[in-house]
């Protein structure tokens, strides 16, 4: 197995399945880290729905995320660019680079889905914990900063270690530490949600198709070792 598939596409299924099943529907406020947004919006289209994020997923009315339009993939990508933009050569662009193109992918696809609204609202909860991890950590709210996430950006700010390195940093504290957050604050506002909803495991076919095109853009832009990263390491 690759190290990038540990992280990638099925670890992605797993946590968000995992989360899914789990016991009750506690409040939103009971759940650990969720703490309120301190991100600073870089576009108007994020600053105009981030604050009604926290509405329950069945309040359709919340913002364009809960309604399933395709202005709230818009909103997180234009987001995403322009922190990518700001980034240029800092150790914390190849991560932002390969979120980025990922959730393009995952935006195409958007529409195939059954629950369209409950995607973009996981999708741009999601986003929110890595736009208010990295802002903490640029004003100095180290305290307020996961530490899986101090690693990563203590990592990238020594900007010693590889694209790779920064890479699978950023991955493990989005993928193994938020996306469990993020997806608890969806699950904790609805009672709706089949035990084995397709969708949850339908983002695996969508990242599985876009992530050879993602890495193949990132080992052009940041390092031409970074498609190891998707090699066989001949271990199961």
């Amino acid at each position: 197995m690759s190290p990038l598939a540990r992280l990638g596409p099925i670890g992605v299924a797993a946590a968000v399945v995992l989360v899914s099943c789990a016991g009750g529907s506690p409040d939103d406020a009971t759940l650990p880290g969720l703490t309120p947004a301190l991100g600073t919006p870089r576009t108007a289209e994020w600053a105009a729905l981030v604050d009604d994020l926290g509405a329950p997923i069945g309040d359709r009315d919340a913002s364009p995320c809960h309604r399933g339009e395709p202005a709230c993939f818009d909103a997180v990508i234009a987001e995403m660019q322009v922190r990518l933009d700001e980034l240029g050569c800092d150790h914390r662009a190849p991560f932002a680079f390969t979120y980025l193109e990922m959730t393009r992918g995952v935006a195409a696809q958007a529409p195939t889905f059954e629950d369209p609204a409950l995607l973009s609202v996981i999708d741009a909860r999601f986003a929110q914990q890595y736009f208010d991890a990295i802002d903490n950590w640029t004003a100095g709210r180290t305290a307020d900063v996961p530490a899986a996430w101090q690693l990563a950006f203590a990592t990238a700010e020594n900007g010693e270690a590889t694209a790779a390195a920064d890479l699978i940093l950023g991955m493990n504290a989005h993928i193994s530490r938020d996306l469990a957050y993020a997806v608890a604050q969806v699950i904790g506002s609805t009672d709706d949600l089949d035990e084995e909803p397709v969708d949850y495991t339908k983002i695996n076919e969508v990242i599985g198709e876009v992530k050879d095109t993602v890495l193949a853009g990132a080992t052009d832009r940041f390092d031409p070792n970074l498609f190891l990263l998707d090699q066989d390491l001949g271990t199961d």
